[in-house]
């Protein structure tokens, strides 16, 4: 992590998120302790709770990270994910969080409303 922190760039309108898997998140968090290096989940489900095995929730993703991708192609792919769905997820991070999410991989933008 050392070398990404290192290799980062210095202008401040800039900022470096690594995406691990969601199991991976706590360790790399711990890792990017000092760093300016940001962490970010790979993905959310927009309910704020509720048994949906093999997804996270946003409370969890938000525990240890800054971050979401959401809307990613796989996602849309794999799993069908629409603009309406992934809408429901931008949703319920912008309500949670001040921090920007990655609404797809052609265009990232600040959930933060208003």
């Amino acid at each position: 992590m050392k070398d990404i922190d290192a290799a980062s760039p210095k202008d401040q309108n800039v900022e470096v998120v690594i995406c691990p898997p969601f199991t991976a998140l706590e360790s790399v968090a711990r890792a990017l302790e000092g760093s300016a290096v940001k962490l970010g989940a790979q993905n959310m489900h927009p309910e704020p709770s509720g048994a949906y095995t093999g997804e996270i929730l946003g409370h969890a993703a938000r525990a240890v990270a800054s971050y979401v991708i959401l809307g990613h192609s796989e996602r849309r792919m794999y799993f069908k994910e629409t603009d309406a769905f992934i809408t429901r997820k931008s949703s319920r991070h912008s309500r949670a969080s001040s921090s920007p999410s990655c609404a797809s991989v052609r265009r990232c933008r600040n959930a933060k409303p208003g």
